[in-house]
């Protein structure tokens, strides 16, 4: 019955479903047999106006939305997945803000805070960012799901007489720093700042509690504050955010960083001009004037942010393709060829 109901809200009416997101808006972009470019939002509309949604209370209904993360995942208990980069928060953001049952965003838009997140990284300062949302959801007992709603036609219904409500209450918890990557620094200056802390859950907080994977453990931070961190060295880090609030209830999140350091191959410093940077570029003269060359891109996984191991590429090509069959070239005869 699970499956079915998601087949039914991700499927009707759909011919052709288009996907597209992006660290900002977390965008999505629907196309239509029939020519029309309905929205997302046009099309949950449809397969929900039918039902009672009084017992959604968090106005936001996540089987609404086009889900791009398992939200259920942070959930801000012990046992919480990790944020592994910074547009997960974003994610988790976007697909909540498209459960919202009332046709408009359920979260302030992000045109009204990114900006200023990016201009306070641009200051030298990484904001972290907050979010503690109920949201609802199907209550995910099939069996009794299957006696409270029905489809017909593309459309989702109440059984009439329900007992009991279809929706189940939720929450999501995740704290992450604006930005994830860092490029030839092991000292860091981070904030909590109310602007990007997002809540609907009523609470006050009370205290934040981070360790920064450095070594030193828990320290509290003070919101609107400047913490600074220092990094025993490169590489992958796992930081913890405890909010406590003032009614003794406490959520945590997990999420990682990574500080790399631009630093060159040893023995690669004269060939081809290439030293292991980061966004290296060598290009070779053909000796017709001409600029040619490869751009080489590495991507850094299991914890590694260097080269340990010797790196070998070969690429290769036939001259004679080129020589209009002048016979064996070699690369001193190719570089020289008129």
């Amino acid at each position: 019955m699970k499956s079915y109901f998601a087949k039914a809200l991700l499927g009707l009416s759909i011919a052709l479903l288009t996907f597209k997101a992006n660290a900002q808006s977390d965008s999505i972009w629907l196309v239509t047999t029939d020519s029309l470019d309905r929205s997302f939002e046009a099309q949950m509309d449809l397969v929900f106006q039918n039902l009672d949604l009084s017992n959604v209370s968090s106005g936001l209904l996540l089987n609404r939305s086009y889900q791009t993360i398992d939200v259920s995942l942070f959930h801000g208990a012990i046992g919480s997945d990790t944020l592994k980069v910074a547009e997960n928060f974003m994610a988790i953001y976007g697909t909540l803000g498209r459960s919202s049952i009332n046709g408009s965003f359920g979260l302030p838009a992000t045109d009204s805070w990114y900006s200023a997140a990016e201009n306070t990284v641009n200051s030298g300062v990484i904001p972290f960012t907050v979010i503690d949302y109920s949201y609802h959801h199907f209550k995910n007992d099939s069996a009794l799901l299957s006696g409270l709603i029905y489809e017909q036609g593309g459309q989702l219904f109440d059984y009439p007489n329900q007992q009991v409500s279809p929706y189940d209450s939720s929450s999501v918890f995740a704290a992450s720093p604006f930005q994830s990557r860092f490029q030839d620094t092991l000292k860091l200056d981070f904030q909590f700042k109310n602007q990007f802390i997002f809540s609907n859950n009523g609470k006050t907080i009370e205290s934040i509690n981070v360790d920064f994977g450095d070594g030193t453990g828990f320290r509290s931070v003070a919101l609107n504050e400047t913490t600074t961190v220092q990094f025993p060295d490169y590489g992958s880090f796992t930081i913890e955010v405890i909010v406590s609030y003032t009614d003794a209830t406490s959520k945590r999140s997990f999420s990682t960083i990574q500080l790399n350091k631009t630093e060159g191959i040893e023995g690669l410093e004269s060939f081809l001009g290439y030293n292991g940077n980061r966004d290296d570029s060598h290009y070779i003269s053909s000796g017709r004037g001409q600029s040619l060359g490869a751009i080489l891109e590495i991507e850094y996984g299991c914890g590694n942010y260097k080269l340990t191991k010797p790196f070998i590429i070969v690429e290769g090509y036939d001259p004679n393709q080129f020589s209009g069959g002048r016979g064996e070239l070699n690369y001193a005869d190719f570089v020289s060829f008129p």
